[in-house]
């Protein structure tokens, strides 16, 4: 197992010593590829955060969980001018706008995994990229593997 260096300017995880994104950059624009470290907790942890990697297990997990959702919803009848349709109406607005940032959040996590940014996620069809493309091995500009433990890998002098 190779151990990981801490790059001493930005603080990233690196087999070098100084981190691939620090050669590109000035010393005061370095701190913004500062790695945050994966909660190592189990899944669905940080559901609504943009922030940081996630496996393709959760991303699956969580998009079959949302369309099943929204299958349901739709099965709602929402009578019109009835004020029991009005209240189910407010009710699943309610329910959906939650469901869709953290259908989103996951998204942006998962497009992280594989390298890219989270606007990735509204190109046509790069939803099957997603569900079946490996991430990225090691740490990467958006936080390390969600599929080791970094943390204990740190080259420690």
């Amino acid at each position: 197992m190779t151990k990981l260096a801490q790059c001493t300017a930005c603080k990233n995880f690196t087999h070098e010593g100084a981190c691939k994104y620090y050669k590109y950059l000035d010393d005061s624009s370095c701190e913004q590829y500062e790695l945050p470290l994966n909660n190592s907790k189990g899944m669905f942890t940080r559901i609504f955060s943009f922030k940081g990697r996630i496996r393709r297990s959760e991303y699956v997990l969580t998009y079959l969980l949302y369309m099943s959702f929204v299958y349901f919803a739709n099965l709602i009848d929402f009578e019109d001018g009835n004020l029991f349709g009005l209240v189910l109406g407010f009710i699943w607005l309610l329910l959906v706008i939650p469901a869709v940032w953290i259908c989103l959040a996951q998204g942006v996590k998962r497009c992280h995994d594989r390298g890219n940014s989270g606007w990735f996620q509204f190109i046509p069809f790069y939803i099957f990229w997603m569900f079946f493309a490996d991430g990225v091995d090691g740490p990467n500009r958006y936080g390390t593997s969600p599929k080791k433990d970094y943390e204990s890998q740190i080259y420690k002098p």
